[in-house]
């Protein structure tokens, strides 16, 4: 909804537009699958446990089986968001269980589908988050500074048949994909991101969006994410602040490049990148803090 807003602006469908989203999740826990009837593509997933973390369990055994990479560097960047979560007032972690997080505590975290543990998969939560879009006539007298913006791209495989049988090879083609009509889209290249909120559902996500979008050389995603100088999911991310399936990612990019994110500010932050969803299944927005 929030790339239809913007274009409804932009076409002068309306001047104002409210995008609001909200996860209501009372028991703390999804990805159940014990219904005793499965029907559609269902049948051929729920029986086989093929459902929440086993697909990107398999596709981050695949990636390492091409290219290396180590579990303990998913663990650094997990131990990171945290970090990040922990200075944001809107998380989870920051409002209800201010405990920090060690290497050792993510890679002694439960098992849920190898190589993939209970800290690699987003945190359920109950949340919301709203935005509020003009246009840049409108936004130029506003009291706070905006967030322009200056692209997007739906990624056209949006389907859950090729999302569920997606590999690593293409995650990491459909995030070059996205990248490569994103920066045209835009007007900027890959250098220009100043920061980078990339969806993390279950952590491999993030290793290949950052791989297909430029941020590192080809397989070497892994080891870029886990770099402790990159600025990354500033915003604490699904894991570091909750799974509100990319509020946190878009706010903080928003809010990044208007120098509102207070302890996660990051330096000169002018331009920020949001990828929400798996590449497969995604939309992505580029946040100026000019209209260029």
């Amino acid at each position: 909804a929030f790339d239809q807003a913007v274009n409804a602006v932009a076409a002068g469908v309306c001047r104002f537009a409210l995008v609001f989203r909200a996860l209501h999740n009372p028991i703390g826990r999804y990805g159940r699958t014990d219904q005793a009837i499965v029907h559609g593509d269902n049948q051929w997933l729920f029986p086989y446990g093929l459902t929440g973390a086993t697909r990107p369990a398999q596709q981050l055994r695949r990636y390492m089986h091409n290219y290396g990479g180590t579990k303990e560097q998913l663990g650094k960047f997990v131990v990171r968001n945290r970090e990040y979560g922990l200075k944001n007032p809107n998380s989870y972690w920051r409002q209800h269980r201010p405990e920090h997080l060690t290497l050792d505590d993510y890679m002694n975290a439960r098992p849920i589908d190898e190589p993939l543990g209970l800290l690699d998969c987003d945190l359920p939560v109950q949340g919301a988050g709203a935005f509020v879009i003009t246009s840049v006539d409108r936004a130029k007298s506003l009291v706070e500074r905006p967030a322009y913006i200056l692209g997007s791209t739906v990624s056209p495989q949006f389907t859950a048949p090729a999302n569920w049988g997606a590999s690593a090879e293409d995650e990491v083609e459909a995030a070059r994909h996205v990248g490569k009509h994103l920066y045209a889209n835009a007007g900027i290249t890959v250098k220009d991101v100043d920061v980078a909120n990339l969806y993390d559902g279950y952590t491999p996500m993030v290793a290949f969006w950052a791989d297909g979008m430029g941020f590192c050389s080809e397989g070497e995603g892994l080891a870029w994410i886990a770099d402790p100088d990159v600025p990354l999911n500033t915003s604490g991310g699904n894991q570091g602040c909750g799974r509100i399936q990319g509020v946190p990612h878009l706010m903080d990019s928003a809010m990044q490049v208007m120098g509102r994110s207070g302890e996660r500010q990051v330096v000169g932050a002018n331009i920020a990148l949001a990828c929400l969803g798996t590449p497969m299944e995604s939309v992505s927005f580029v946040f100026s803090s000019d209209a260029h």
